[in-house]
């Protein structure tokens, strides 16, 4: 390790690893010391050459300022005085709104005292209101149910009555269709038979027809026969 030698004495590395630090603190600490003391005789020189200035005007100023303080003192005096009357005014003031606020109290108190008993008979009022009602939702319910029962009982017995009722009308549908079907062979028989008679009965018409047309050609054969042998006959031209 490095050993530094002065003047007979040596030193070693980790010696003078701590001396180092030490001789710039001390270094440090003496130009400190010399800068201070060259302040001081800068400022020395300073107070030497100091010339004390004219304060003749300053003095003028406090004695104005002493005076504008005697005002100001005064007037303090007056409002000092002024804010003890404000103060007993006031103090009279909050005695009476005091006072008043007692009646107020008092009153409110009395008030409170009547609210709560309107309160509590209202409250008994509408107990007694309640009670009422409930009796008459009991009633009302009470009655309800019996026409409930009694609704249900009607419409038993008129479901078992339209039971009966369709019953009774399939039936009769059932009949009228066959009634309606034989009707309708009935009228299918009747004009069918109709029908024959119409056929006949032109059958027969025809016959006359030509009958009556055979006896009226044969008519008029005869007719103009006998107007020939009338036209003919010598007598005629007697």
């Amino acid at each position: 390790m490095a050993e530094v030698e002065y003047k007979g004495l040596k030193i070693g590395g980790s010696k003078l690893l701590l001396i180092i630090p030490l001789v710039g603190t001390i270094i440090g600490f003496l130009y400190g010391g010399f800068e201070a003391y060259n302040r001081y005789l800068a400022m020395e020189k300073k107070i030497n050459n100091f010339v004390s200035p004219n304060l003749s005007h300053i003095d003028k100023h406090i004695t104005m300022v002493g005076n504008q303080l005697n005002i100001i003192e005064e007037q303090f005096s007056n409002l000092k005085e002024a804010d003890l009357l404000v103060n007993e005014m006031i103090r009279e003031k909050v005695n009476s709104i005091k006072s008043s606020v007692a009646n107020v109290s008092a009153s409110v108190h009395d008030a409170k005292i009547e609210l709560r008993e309107d309160i509590t008979g209202i409250e008994v009022s509408i107990d007694d209101q309640e009670n009422r009602l409930k009796e008459t939702l009991n009633s009302f319910e009470e009655s309800i149910e019996k026409q409930e029962r009694r609704i249900k009982l009607d419409i038993s017995s008129v479901e078992k009555a339209m039971d009966t009722q369709n019953t009774q009308v399939k039936e009769d549908l059932n009949q009228a269709e066959s009634d309606m079907a034989k009707q309708e062979a009935r009228n299918r028989q009747n004009i069918e038979d109709v029908r024959g008679v119409i056929s006949s009965f032109e059958i027969r018409m025809d016959s006359k027809v030509d009958r009556l047309d055979l006896k009226i050609v044969t008519l008029e054969e005869n007719l103009d026969m006998k107007i020939k042998q009338a036209l003919t006959n010598p007598l005629l031209d007697n």
